[in-house]
């Protein structure tokens, strides 16, 4: 069996008009007076997979191809060369607009699904999973960018400090008391004002101008306890993984620390400008 190609050498862009010749074991590629430019058994040549209805190419060891589009030659070369039977699936979906359009739509349902069931169920389970090395150092970077950015220290009376110190301190006895947690009062200033942070590690960030505002201890002491719940649920890990998307997420599911660390770069923005997600703070409010 035999066809005419189009030739490319692999050495030039140059294409000739050639003709391609199949035989028992081997394939021929000849020019117009009947020379041989390639010539390989049929276990050196690779077939092309189909893509819609493009031609398709026979390549050749040291570079060069043909370009192929005889029908019978082609399906003749697919049985020789035992080309994947699925790929031939793939060919007949893709030249189908119906199934062309179900996939596209198929695809768009699961991005959607990904998006807004996938990545949050997979940053609640990494923040989750991280260790509490991971969790200081994410802490300590974002305090000391929020403390270089936007804070001042405290300028409370000692013994207002004293008194949002033991209310703390009751709040975490009535979460379990985690010795890792701590209160950390901070000057807000301007930019931040009467606000209070979670962080990561369990550190809690609340501004002089917040405990001026409170009209009693109570109402100090329902704010640290919604923070509280913000770092028994790892909202601040869990909201900033969900907005830098899933390569930080893939990242840290191989445990790339470094990947982990780096987001200390996204936190402090996204503690002070965006807050958390409403799902979040109701969470917290129970």
């Amino acid at each position: 069996m035999e066809c005419l190609v189009t030739y490319l050498d692999g050495r030039s862009s140059k294409s000739h008009q050639a003709t391609l010749v199949i035989l028992d074991g081997e394939v021929r590629v000849e020019d117009g007076a009947g020379d041989c430019l390639e010539m390989a058994m049929f276990a050196n040549v690779t077939l092309s997979p189909p893509l819609a209805q493009r031609d398709r190419f026979l390549k050749f060891a040291g570079g060069a191809r043909c370009q192929l589009s005889d029908a019978r030659v082609i399906a003749r070369l697919d049985e020789r060369l035992h080309s994947s039977p699925g790929l031939d699936v793939v060919h007949i979906l893709e030249s189908s607009w119906r199934m062309v359009l179900l996939s596209s739509l198929a695809l768009i349902a699961f991005s959607w699904a990904f998006t807004v069931f996938g990545i949050p169920a997979m940053a609640r389970y990494v923040a989750m999973a991280a260790p509490a090395s991971v969790l200081d150092t994410l802490s300590d970077k974002t305090i000391a960018m929020l403390d270089e950015r936007f804070f001042a220290d405290s300028e409370l009376p000692a013994n207002q400090q004293q008194e949002v110190q033991e209310l703390f301190a009751s709040v975490c006895h009535d979460f379990g008391g985690d010795a890792r947690c701590e209160v950390l009062l901070r000057k807000g200033g301007e930019k931040i004002g009467a606000n209070a942070f979670a962080l990561p590690s369990g550190q809690i960030i609340i501004t002089d101008e917040l405990v001026d505002m409170a009209l009693s201890l109570a109402e100090i002491q329902g704010v640290l306890a919604h923070e509280m719940a913000h770092v028994r649920e790892r909202h601040a890990l869990r909201h900033t993984l969900q907005h830098t998307g899933v390569f930080l997420l893939v990242s840290a599911l191989v445990g790339d620390i470094g990947s982990i660390s780096s987001l200390a770069t996204t936190l402090p923005m996204l503690l002070v400008e965006s807050g958390y997600s409403r799902k979040f703070e109701e969470e917290a409010d129970r």
